[in-house]
């Protein structure tokens, strides 16, 4: 077996992996389908806003683990199919990683589970990221919590936290392969959140408001 074979197997088992819908899943338990609530979509936010806080975290947990142990695990057990993973360049080592991790976003996306139909690939990619590069993830996070905290709008975090993570590559001078990913993960995500956007110029995209803040405009 030669090292492409190996590696498209592991792509091939990543986006399997990250086709696993946590959200979808933990809605028909409740004895919902989360894609006919809220904005229909299988992220951790929607569950957030139409399951609670609890299940809400846990799908955000889940969608990154799959993207994290797509990349810390994966990789390695593929290659290991025909060479030594050790042997390999660090920048050939950052080719295989960024495209298992890519076909894990993917799989998040377009899950073959719901119909080729999915998240918006953010949590994934923050696993996958936080696998590949800890420093790029923490400044893309603060970036993302910083907006978040000030605004309200996890679409507007996520969007401004991928571009950080970008700007952050290129300025560390990462390898091109993981400068690539970033650079598409900017354009992939701002499609994703096409709709989130127009609401945003509208002004009718809802804020997420936390726990202690519901119950503060709601007391008992």
């Amino acid at each position: 077996m030669g090292l492409e074979l190996a590696v498209f197997l592991g792509m091939a088992g990543a986006f399997i992996v990250g086709s696993l819908p946590a959200g979808y899943l933990l809605g028909r338990l409740r004895g919902i389908n989360i894609r006919e609530h809220g904005s229909k979509n299988v992220g951790a936010t929607n569950v957030f806003r139409t399951l609670g806080t609890g299940y809400g975290i846990a799908v955000l947990l889940f969608d990154g683990l799959k993207g994290f142990a797509a990349v810390g695990l994966i990789p390695a057990a593929c290659v290991g199919l025909t060479a030594d993973w050790a042997a390999l360049s660090l920048w050939t080592q950052n080719l295989v990683e960024v495209l298992i991790g890519s076909a894990a976003i993917a799989g998040h996306m377009w899950s073959i589970f719901t119909g080729w139909d999915g998240g918006k690939g953010v949590a994934t990619a923050a696993g996958v990221f936080l696998c590949i590069d800890s420093t790029v993830t923490g400044i893309a996070t603060l970036t993302f919590l910083a907006v978040f905290v000030r605004f309200r709008y996890v679409s507007l975090g996520s969007l401004l936290g991928t571009l950080a993570a970008a700007t952050a590559a290129v300025a560390l001078g990462r390898e091109l392969p993981t400068v690539v990913l970033t650079l598409f993960l900017v354009a992939f995500i701002a499609i994703r959140h096409r709709a989130n956007i127009a609401r945003m110029r509208s002004g009718t995209e809802p804020r997420v408001r936390l726990p202690w803040e519901q119950k503060q405009k709601n007391p008992s």
